[in-house]
């Protein structure tokens, strides 16, 4: 992940030794060594420095390989909130983490940057909705371990598209044992293109986080039935007519 890193302690009397990498914060999770620490993950693939706890080093796409390897280590649950779920690396592991028995619940935004998404690459898998299909189809029976919500502010209809009352939120929680929050979104922005930060807490406070960040807005989720998603060739027509009628629209205003 990282090799040979610059590195610059600092802050250490109140940390102790340092973080060098994702490998080996993940080490340290696994042996339970994490309680009550805060880990500071710095992500900027365009530029050369990165953070991680109270080293500063330089690397690259190490918050990437964090959030990957913590859903790879999943054994028991992994909650999700994020705006955009489109990166197929990604998808995988959850995948991978579904079929191992862990159980998964996605909170995301329906139809959110459905236009955007649409123009696609080898990564990125689209919007929500395929990221949805394609996921569905990498775990296959094991899907049932999945379970996921569109997010709503009444708990009756969920909030379409990217606006004023939809969720921005990004948060990823695994096994009640580490959280994270920052401007990280489980995307191909985020993993490939842009600086992002996110901080991660360790421990027994990581069980009331869930409870006051992950589950009120979870339990006001509208559930989504995996069985009711269009196939991939139906989810292609409807996008496309979508865009097309969204930039005839804007046209038509700008005249």
């Amino acid at each position: 992940m990282v090799n040979s890193p610059e590195r610059f302690e600092y802050n250490e009397r109140n940390f102790g030794k340092p973080l060098k990498d994702a490998d080996e914060i993940i080490k340290l999770w696994k042996r339970g060594k994490l309680d009550n620490k805060l880990v500071l993950a710095y992500s900027e693939p365009w530029g050369d420095k990165k953070i991680f706890g109270i080293t500063l080093y330089k690397g690259e796409d190490d918050l990437r390989d964090l959030d990957l390897a913590l859903i790879s280590n999943a054994k028991k649950e992994i909650d999700i909130i994020t705006p955009n779920l489109s990166y197929l690396p990604l998808l995988v592991e959850l995948a991978k983490a579904l079929r191992r028995g862990v159980k998964v619940r996605l909170l995301l935004p329906k139809d959110f940057n459905e236009e955007i998404n649409l123009l696609l690459d080898k990564e990125n898998v689209g919007d929500n909705t395929r990221a949805l299909i394609i996921l569905s189809s990498l775990a296959g029976k094991y899907k049932s371990n999945l379970e996921v919500r569109w997010y709503s502010n009444d708990g009756k209809k969920p909030e379409k598209g990217n606006l004023v009352r939809t969720s921005h939120a990004k948060y990823l929680s695994v096994d009640g044992e580490v959280a994270g929050f920052g401007s990280f979104n489980q995307d191909i922005t985020s993993f490939e293109i842009c600086r992002e930060t996110n901080v991660f807490t360790f421990g027994e406070e990581v069980k009331g986080i869930n409870e006051k960040v992950f589950k009120p807005v979870w339990e006001r989720g509208v559930p989504v039935n995996l069985e009711d998603l269009p196939s991939l060739p139906d989810y292609y027509l409807r996008s496309i007519f979508k865009t097309i009628r969204a930039l005839l629209k804007r046209l038509k205003v700008s005249k």
